[in-house]
């Protein structure tokens, strides 16, 4: 209302002074002032201006209804109400001077009902996910069979390995078998369930894990989901995904493809799970555009344990990659800081088993140790020689 204003109507009075003094016949004139009144006589004050309300920090009364503030998570908002606007009542004008009958008295206020609840709050950001199945199933010392190795259907009746050979697995220490449950060009989502069955049974009768594996092309990508889905579905201890293939060429599609096969998987067990990796070493030193902005963080709440593909095998004695302990320590770590987890479980798959030394693989020993590693393995069973069996048994946890 401005600065308000004041009207003010002030008494008059008027005075008469005469004598009657008998013959002097003098009259006195009499003076007369008037002074501007109100309309009705009365003195009137217009509405105080109401008491300020604002204070420090309070929200202007013109303020929306709702602000939004950023949390310390990317991407994340959280919409909180406002704070209740305050309402402060105006001053009461005095009551006038006037013998009118005073107005009625207001009805008296209903009593305030009960405060309402608080809105409830959004989360703070996304919370990972940590499947409950932990990482046993990936500790110790691991072997690898692949179809060619063990399906009657793959190699036309002439699989290397039967079911039998649990036993002598199980006799040189081996803790985890990884079987993989089908391929690419078949067209079975299981290759040969019962003789996959036998294997599992024979397993777990000595007292080993059995993990399933499986490698997505990122091509046709429900079929990825869909086999991924049925090998957990197994009997099996945990299951792996084998991310390295690049048959999509649409990198940012095969990430995102990577990223939604990860989650579905996991919604759909709760079995763990682990992500065999191109190395990073290769991804981020080596060759940085054979699979650019892989989702190292974006997959850290998804799977329970990292299996990088550390095959120093692959490396030339020229550039210093060709060691069992650096490039399994040096892949060990950069996975930690890819993924932001400096307590990531990591179980390194080494070279291919007939091109290593005992020297190099009492040396990736020496990484797994030095690294706090969960395990390791060499790729595969059928070329690991009986000589290298010694140095495999300090795989053991």
């Amino acid at each position: 209302m401005g600065d308000g204003w004041r009207a003010r109507a002030v008494g008059s009075r008027r005075a008469r002074i005469g004598t009657a003094a008998g013959v002097a016949l003098m009259i006195l004139l009499v003076a007369v002032v008037a002074v501007r009144r109100g309309p009705d006589e009365v003195e009137t004050v217009a509405a105080a201006d109401p008491i300020p309300t604002t204070t420090s920090d309070a929200p202007s009364t013109t303020a929306a209804a709702s602000t939004t503030t950023t949390t310390t998570f990317p991407d994340t908002t959280t919409t909180a109400a406002a704070p209740p606007e305050v309402v402060v009542p105006a001053t009461v004008a005095p009551a006038p001077a006037t013998t009118a009958a005073p107005a009625p008295a207001p009805p008296p206020s209903p009593a305030p009902g009960p405060a309402p609840a608080p809105a409830p709050q959004a989360a703070a950001g996304p919370i990972p996910y940590f499947p409950p199945g932990g990482i046993e199933p990936y500790r110790g010392l691991g072997v690898w069979l692949d179809v060619l190795d063990w399906s009657p259907s793959y190699t036309s009746g002439r699989a290397s390995v039967t079911p039998a050979a649990v036993d002598r697995m199980a006799d040189l220490g081996v803790q985890t078998i990884y079987i993989q449950t089908s391929r690419f060009n078949r067209t079975e989502d299981i290759i040969d369930p019962g003789v996959l069955g036998q294997f599992i049974d024979r397993a777990h009768a000595r007292g080993l894990r059995i993990v399933g594996w499986y490698m997505p092309t990122h091509e046709d990508h429900e079929t990825d989901v869909r086999r991924l889905i049925a090998a957990a579905a197994l009997p099996v201890d945990g299951i792996c995904v084998n991310i390295e293939s690049q048959n999509q060429p649409d990198i940012a599609l095969r990430n995102e493809r990577v990223l939604d096969l990860s989650y579905r998987l996991r919604a759909a067990t709760g079995k763990p799970m682990s992500a065999v990796v191109v190395p990073p070493v290769v991804t981020q030193i080596l060759n940085v555009n054979y699979w650019p902005n892989f989702p190292w963080q974006q997959l850290a709440g998804t799977y329970d344990v990292w299996m990088p593909m550390a095959y120093w095998t692959n490396r030339t004695p020229a550039s210093g990659w060709r060691d069992g302990y650096r490039y399994i320590a040096e892949n060990t770590t950069l996975i930690r800081t890819l993924t932001g987890r400096s307590d990531a479980a990591v179980h390194p798959v080494g070279g291919i088993a007939n091109e290593v030394t005992t020297g190099e693989v009492d040396g990736m020993a020496q990484a797994l140790v030095d690294t706090g590693a969960i395990g390791g393995s060499l790729y595969d069973y059928v070329t690991s020689g009986d000589p290298l069996w010694g140095s495999l048994q300090a795989f053991r946890r």
